[in-house]
């Protein structure tokens, strides 16, 4: 649960922390407000809300888009007639709240139905939380053949991909969240050292999914060595080699199917903060004062959707990067949507990043 005043970011740190991709709203007195997801914080952001603003902010904002008063239920309300309830209102999660309007529970459509699921056929099993997910229409790319020259000495007999992230290499963490998301066709892309990577992960079979190298004869930019898939028929779910994030790549594809996109960006907010008073000026006189202002923009986080056409646009054999394909596609009039990753992520590009992927995977 968050209160109304309590900030964006902190929000995703409740939703991240109970995996749940939804936070509760209420007052001081534990009083229900509304339901906020991962999704209300994603279109938040894109209508310039920010990771510092407060919630009642985002509130404000999805009230304006015409979102409906969330459904509720009473705490006397049995497992069958909540599971009717989700499925007229077509949602996943229903908050159970008392007489007074107080939060008392909230019960999730999958554990309702793995209740009944256990009634209906008398298994005595424990239940976990772990879902298998059905493979999807996608398939996903893994670029994975980068110097990592910011890291040497680690990588001068290891391609960064390989790197241990608390025991394991990064790519096998990259590799996991794939398959968990039901995208088990998978293409790497390699380059450097590129035998560590095919003699770890051979032809897949050990992690569940089917692998295809991409060999590089020659560096070919960050999107050239989609050009070496001959035949695409399905989205290609993309991501660079050297990213660790815990973003929904299920949902990822939804946004971008729901988009009708040519091409998705995953975007995150960086904030540059300005450790100076900035004056505002007119000429010579000064009109205002920022003190210490921080300034917000969405950057590009290295994950993508890749849609057939986009990839018809990739030349073959030829350097060419993912700028390259957006600048390209906008040229041609088609539609490139940014997709803001407000989960944990974190990109290994220099000694830092590396040390902090260590300790972030320990606790997380």
């Amino acid at each position: 649960m968050v209160t109304p005043e309590r900030t964006v970011r902190e929000l995703m740190e409740v939703i991240g922390k109970n995996a749940r991709g939804i936070a509760l709203v209420t007052n001081s007195k534990n009083e229900f407000s509304t339901t906020l997801t991962d999704g209300d914080v994603r279109r938040g952001l894109l209508d310039s809300v920010k990771m510092e603003d407060p919630i009642s902010k985002l509130v404000l904002n999805k009230q304006s888009r015409g979102a409906h008063k969330p459904v509720v239920v009473s705490p006397d309300m049995s497992d069958d007639e909540c599971l009717l309830r989700m499925e007229q209102s077509s949602i996943r999660q229903l908050p159970v709240v008392d007489e007074r309007g107080c939060i008392v529970d909230l019960v999730f459509r999958d554990e309702l139905l793995g209740k009944t699921a256990l009634r209906l056929s008398y298994i005595t099993e424990e239940i976990t939380d772990e879902v298998t997910v059905d493979a999807v229409d996608a398939y996903g790319v893994i670029m994975a053949g980068g110097f990592g020259t910011r890291l040497k000495p680690l990588t001068d007999h290891l391609p960064k991909p390989m790197l241990p992230i608390n025991g394991r290499p990064l790519l096998e963490h990259i590799v996991e969240r794939f398959e968990r998301a039901g995208i088990r066709k998978l293409f790497v892309s390699t380059y450097f050292k590129r035998e560590v990577i095919e003699n770890h992960f051979k032809k897949g079979d050990e992690f569940n999914v089917q692998i295809d190298y991409l060999h590089e004869d020659e560096p070919i930019g960050t999107a050239g060595a989609l050009g070496l898939i001959e035949v695409v028929d399905k989205p290609l779910v993309m991501t660079n080699g050297d990213i660790l994030t815990k973003v929904g790549l299920s949902a990822l594809l939804d946004f971008h199917n729901d988009h009708e996109a040519i091409l998705t960006v995953g975007v995150r907010q960086y904030d540059i903060n300005v450790p100076f008073g900035v004056m505002n000026t007119d000429g010579p006189t000064v009109i205002s004062v920022d003190e210490k202002p921080i300034f917000d923009f969405l950057v590009n986080a290295g994950v993508y959707v890749v849609s057939k056409q986009a990839h018809a646009m990739i030349p073959q054999g030829e350097r060419y990067d993912m700028t390259d394909l957006i600048e390209d596609i906008l040229k041609a009039g088609g539609s490139v949507v940014a997709f803001p990753i407000v989960e944990y992520w974190l990109d290994i590009g220099q000694m830092s990043d590396y040390q902090q992927a260590q300790e972030d995977h320990g606790t997380r």
